[in-house]
């Protein structure tokens, strides 16, 4: 049973020991641990300097004239994308709050047209 074991190398013989090569890994690791210990503070100190980025307020949005306007009319068409087409993302608002701010925002254009 012994025989078996001594045919692996050591814990740390396949650095050999070799302090640069030792000192390059001890350092990697502990960028690697500090990245993963400050993620969380970076994305909160983020999220309230941009909260409009942080995706908890909804939002409504007309494609034909945000993110597809690069799009000529055909390429548009092809995509399904038409002029009167409404994206909403929703975010984390009271469902009443929302379905009342929809029916607002259709009463508005109603009123328009």
């Amino acid at each position: 049973m012994l025989e078996f074991f001594s045919e692996f190398a050591p814990h740390g013989q396949s650095y050999l020991w070799t302090p640069a090569i030792l000192w390059v890994s001890v350092v990697s690791d502990l960028i690697i641990a500090i990245s993963f210990i400050s993620l969380p503070g970076v994305l909160i100190y983020f999220a309230r300097k941009h909260p409009q980025r942080a995706a908890i307020e909804s939002l409504a949005v007309l494609p034909a004239y945000t993110s597809h306007v690069h799009m000529s009319p055909e390429e548009r068409a092809l995509a399904g994308v038409r002029a009167g087409m409404v994206r909403l993302a929703i975010g984390i608002e009271d469902e009443a709050d929302l379905w009342a701010d929809l029916e607002q925002a259709l009463a508005r254009v109603a009123v328009a047209t």
